[in-house]
């Protein structure tokens, strides 16, 4: 396990958030989709997990995001990724509205 760690973090960055800009150590990135952003809004958030670029569970599609926070018309939506070392990712779809 320690070879496979050591190989993942030199060559193959395994757990990735898949976003446009990331960071070799750590990554926490918002990046907006579509439409504008709205103060006070309600706001629904789902996600997919990765660990080691091996395992990967979850649903981060914009109809989980909009169940997750009961809305009925959506504003917003964004995109939010967070890495660390290769060990873990995480990548959210957030929709905003009423």
């Amino acid at each position: 396990m320690g070879r496979l760690y050591v190989f993942c973090i030199l060559f193959l960055h395994c757990a990735s958030p898949g976003m446009p800009v990331q960071g070799w150590l750590f990554t926490k990135t918002k990046i907006g989709i579509s439409g504008e952003r709205i103060q006070g809004s309600k706001e629904g958030k789902a996600c997919v997990h990765n660990l080691f670029g091996i395992i990967a569970v979850g649903n981060a599609s914009v109809g989980a995001a909009i169940r997750n926070g009961t809305l009925k018309r959506v504003n917003f939506l964004e995109r939010e990724g967070e890495s660390w070392i290769g060990i873990y990712a995480k990548t959210c779809t957030v929709a905003i509205g009423e």
